[in-house]
């Protein structure tokens, strides 16, 4: 059975920091205005990690950021902002969280993959088509989708957007600290020129027994 459960939220200015829940860890993400966690000031686009005993604070109205979070059981009513959670069976005492964002210029392929973590991606500008061995999904600004460790897909950018940009939060064996973890399945594709441009925000190494059970 899975033994924890990652999630994805958005919460805004004015409600309280406690609505978003008490994940054990995770990464936060600005999307409007800006706000604190814990003793750093944040702002639109930037990106940090957080364990359950961080507070976000709002410093302007209108305010946001979108929470991705790990539980070791499924997200209670306390988060009031919830969007999506998923269930995910983590072996290792250790596991390495990584929130990056992933830009794509118009018409670039992401080539059919796999990465050897799971995790939320969240579309903040653009569109891509998404496509698993099972579905095709045309994700727009504003949506958000999950991937399975070791799930093969495909995402192809808009050509009408000047960009199509998703931010992401994986989990993933602590090997891939510093490391790319994109595996293109083809080695055709391979060859090819790989467009689009990854910043990462952190790569953070977390030891769960460690951190105390603080789920929402």
């Amino acid at each position: 059975m899975p033994t924890h459960v990652l999630s994805l939220s958005r919460e805004t200015a004015p409600a309280p920091a406690s609505d978003l829940g008490r994940p054990i860890c995770g990464g936060i993400w600005v999307e409007e205005g800006a706000v604190t966690c814990d003793a750093q000031t944040l702002t639109r686009g930037d990106g940090v990690f957080f364990t359950g005993a961080s507070r976000v604070g709002f410093l302007q109205p209108g305010s946001s950021v979108l929470r991705f979070g790990l539980h070791r059981q499924a997200p209670g009513p306390a988060i009031r902002a919830l969007l999506a959670s998923a269930p995910i069976d983590i072996t290792e005492a250790q596991v390495l969280v990584r929130m990056d964002r992933v830009r794509f210029p118009p018409g670039a392929i992401a080539y059919r993959h796999v990465h050897p973590g799971a995790g939320f991606r969240y579309l903040s500008d653009g569109q891509l088509e998404v496509a698993a061995d099972d579905h095709v999904q045309q994700v727009q600004r504003g949506q958000f989708w999950f991937e399975a460790a070791h799930s093969p897909v495909r995402a192809t950018a808009s050509s009408d957007a000047p960009f199509s940009q998703f931010i992401r939060l994986m989990i993933l064996p602590v090997a891939y600290a510093g490391l790319p973890t994109i595996d293109i399945l083809s080695a055709q594709d391979k060859a090819k020129p790989r467009l689009q441009v990854t910043h990462r925000f952190f790569d953070q190494i977390v030891t769960l027994d460690q951190l105390g059970d603080q789920s929402g």
